[in-house]
């Protein structure tokens, strides 16, 4: 009972930190979006357990859960990216990583660390990407966990990557591995030919989109593999649809999935 109580005070001084002006001066009002300021509470108890392990690291000369860049000052498109998510940091002047933190309570969870959490069979639903990088360092900091993420083969959306620009596939490819050699190519094509790393980012977020769960039950099909999301896709821009068309309508590509593998039905048979 006594630990809650306390938890609870320092909730409430930490969020009267957050959003209250320091000084003598009465504290200016702020227009703060209601709903941020709920995800910011919601979360405030785990960010400050992660803050305060970070500065004890610190003190201790040697930051492990962290990144070196943690505690410099923040940057100014930090600073603008708060104040458009709708919160007041007047009085507070929060670190580069704290920053960071606060931000990603408000971004989805990106693809990579989707894939990861999948692969450990940890739900994603409601996560959002601060709480999915911390607990994706949680994951991988078990020596165990992380072979095993380093054995894990290639993915399907991976290896599409080297059919896709004709490059050469390398035997036993692994996920890690599949992941810097796609980076590598992507930099190199961005200095001459950005509008091929577009296309692909566009073939691959189609792909994922059109395999999200709420949209596979949403349109009764089960999920669509690379094998037929290719046909599907090339057959539709052979038809005179480009991905801008493709990717405000995600339903086209699944109708002409539907059309190609009608078994691929949930109720099929």
């Amino acid at each position: 009972m006594i630990e809650l109580i306390i938890g609870l005070a320092v909730a409430v001084l930490l969020f009267k930190f957050l959003f209250t002006d320091s000084g003598d001066e009465a504290p200016r009002k702020y227009v703060i979006n209601p709903r941020s300021e709920k995800i910011l509470n919601r979360n405030l108890d785990w960010l400050e357990e992660r803050w305060v392990q970070a500065r004890k690291e610190r003190d201790a000369g040697e930051l492990e859960s962290v990144p070196y860049w943690f505690f410099d000052d923040i940057a100014d498109q930090q600073i603008e990216k708060i104040k458009e998510i709708g919160l007041n940091i007047r009085g507070w002047c929060p670190t580069k990583g704290e920053a960071a933190d606060i931000i990603s309570l408000f971004e989805a969870v990106d693809d990579e660390n989707i894939e990861i959490l999948k692969f450990f069979h940890v739900p994603v639903k409601g996560m959002n990407q601060a709480q999915a990088r911390y607990k994706v360092e949680e994951l991988l900091a078990d020596p165990v966990n992380a072979q095993r993420w380093e054995n894990k083969a290639a993915s399907p959306i991976q290896k599409e990557f080297f059919r896709y620009f004709g490059i050469a596939e390398p035997l036993d490819l692994k996920y890690v591995e599949a992941t810097k050699q796609i980076n590598e190519q992507l930099t190199e094509m961005a200095r001459d030919e950005p509008e091929k790393v577009d296309e692909w980012n566009n073939y691959k977020k189609l792909y994922f989109d059109i395999n999200e769960p709420f949209f596979l039950e949403d349109h009764g099909i089960k999920e669509i593999a690379i094998s037929l999301y290719r046909p599907a896709v090339e057959f539709l821009l052979e038809e005179g649809y480009t991905f801008k068309h493709l990717m405000s309508n995600p339903r086209l590509v699944a109708d002409t999935v539907i059309e190609m593998k009608p078994d691929i039905r949930r109720n099929a048979g």
